[in-house]
């Protein structure tokens, strides 16, 4: 089973879900792209690749453009017990 890591970036309107084998280097490219200061918010390590796109239908209400929702998309998944155990805030 391939694995990835999930992390949780935002700016000052908008939370971006991602994954990236390497979160440090994706956050630094997304930073370069991106005007507006990101901030690092939650990572989740190790998990299979499909992760990423679970969570953006479990968000989907939420959801701006792209990979992009709403901050409120954080507390939605925060509701469910593995995700509360499992974000890690940064």
């Amino acid at each position: 089973m391939d694995e990835t890591n999930i992390y949780i970036i935002g700016n000052s309107q908008y939370i971006k879900i991602g994954r990236s084998k390497d979160i440090d280097t994706r956050f630094m490219n997304l930073q370069t792209a991106n005007a507006d200061k990101l901030r690092l918010l939650y990572t989740i390590k190790n998990v299979p690749n499909n992760m990423e796109g679970h969570m953006h239908l479990i968000c989907e209400r939420y959801k701006v453009k792209g990979e992009w929702f709403e901050y409120e998309a954080i507390n939605h998944l925060l509701k469910n017990p593995w995700f509360k155990e499992n974000l890690i805030k940064v």
